[in-house]
């Protein structure tokens, strides 16, 4: 075969994935497609410097949502109402010693426009996580965990998007 006819059908090949692809329905994962009522949005509940607020925002503003401030009139507020941290201890060893644990996090939120109408109702979002507890690797384990819990906070803030996108 020669290169050329080599680079044909290389091509031809990816002519027909790309349309296997769009005939199935695939579609790659942008910004979410969110309502016109959240063009201008504050966020409240959670502190300035809160790294779900911080992940939160970068994703709203990625989406083409102007976020405002707390002078600012916004057009929409969504309410971070409550957010719960549970680490409970999953399986005991035979010497009565933690080797796994689970990692809840949820976030209850809803979305009020300026004179205060629902614009999305009460919802709760949550994820869990299991780990590995080693007694005798406490640094690396409590690495582990902070590693899973920025991908906890990540994950809530695209069950968020999700919801605010189906609204």
């Amino acid at each position: 075969m020669t290169g050329y006819a080599r680079g044909r059908l290389g091509a031809v090949g990816l002519c027909v994935l790309c349309l296997a692809l769009a005939a199935c329905g695939f579609r790659w994962r942008g910004a979410p497609a969110l309502p016109p009522a959240l063009h201008r949005v504050r966020i409240e509940g959670l502190p300035a410097y809160d790294p779900l607020r911080l992940r939160l925002a970068r994703r709203l503003q990625g989406a083409g949502v102007v976020l405002v401030g707390s002078t600012g009139t916004p057009a929409a507020r969504l309410q971070v109402l409550a957010r719960d941290r549970v680490r409970r201890p999953l399986t005991v060893s035979q010497r009565g010693q933690v080797t796994e644990y689970a990692l809840v996090r949820s976030v209850r939120f809803r979305v009020v426009d300026a004179l205060g109408q629902v614009v999305v109702p009460e919802q709760s979002v949550q994820v869990r996580r299991v780990y590995l507890y080693d007694r005798t690797d406490p640094l690396g384990k409590s690495t582990e965990e902070q590693a899973i819990e920025e991908a906890m906070a990540q994950d809530l803030v695209t069950l968020i998007l999700r919801r605010l996108e189906a609204h």
